[in-house]
């Protein structure tokens, strides 16, 4: 899974030397229509690290 970071924004600097994070758009699925924010996005296929190179290899030649 990611991390769910699914909203894009910019620091706006305040008085007081506060800072504010003002969101400007966010990232949404193009089939779903929804975003992954605070959830991640969720593979179809699970490998570990190690495996990763192999697995790839098998689900292209399965297609």
């Amino acid at each position: 899974m990611t991390a769910g970071a699914g909203i894009v924004g910019s620091f706006v600097p305040l008085k007081r030397n506060l800072i504010a994070f003002v969101p400007v758009k966010m990232v949404v699925g193009p089939r779903s229509e929804e975003g992954w924010e605070g959830t991640g996005v969720i593979p179809d296929v699970f490998s570990g690290q190690e495996d990763a190179l192999e697995v790839t290899r098998r689900l292209i030649e399965e297609d």
